[in-house]
């Protein structure tokens, strides 16, 4: 746990200063990198520079599939991530989903997430979190 949690305060400092670009870093394309970085996957590189405006990436990536938050839970199930929805078991690196449609990074008392717009991060309270996708320890 204690590298998980380093891993992601480094992960969190990498991409703090980096500019909200839809397509090449977005909040989906935040929570992708870190999957990548936990699960050995790479989603990010399946979805960057395959939209340009974030609508595009909505028609391109969610239709059909309802709302963000539920087309990265679709697709971090099928990848073998573990569903957890009593908020009191939500661990740091966790991907939370969110009430207001914009997932995040469990970081012990608060959701992180690629802020809509500019460079840095948003903090969400924990009463915006509906549910957790945790990689399965080895």
């Amino acid at each position: 746990m204690k590298d998980l949690i380093a891993d992601l305060d480094s992960y969190l400092r990498a991409t703090f200063g980096r500019r909200y670009v839809p397509g090449d870093h977005d909040c989906v394309l935040f929570i992708a990198g870190w999957v990548d970085l936990v699960s050995g996957s790479s989603h990010a590189d399946s979805i960057r520079g395959t939209y340009a405006t974030h609508n595009e990436g909505l028609r391109k990536h969610v239709a059909g599939k309802g709302t963000i938050c539920m087309a990265v839970q679709g697709q971090l199930l099928a990848a073998g991530w573990q569903q957890v929805t009593d908020p009191g078991d939500f661990r740091t690196g966790d991907i939370i989903l969110t009430d207001g449609d914009h997932p995040g990074i469990w970081r012990g008392k608060s959701i992180v997430a690629s802020a809509f717009g500019f460079a840095g991060h948003a903090y969400l309270h924990r009463r915006h979190a509906t549910a957790a996708l945790r990689w399965p320890a080895p």
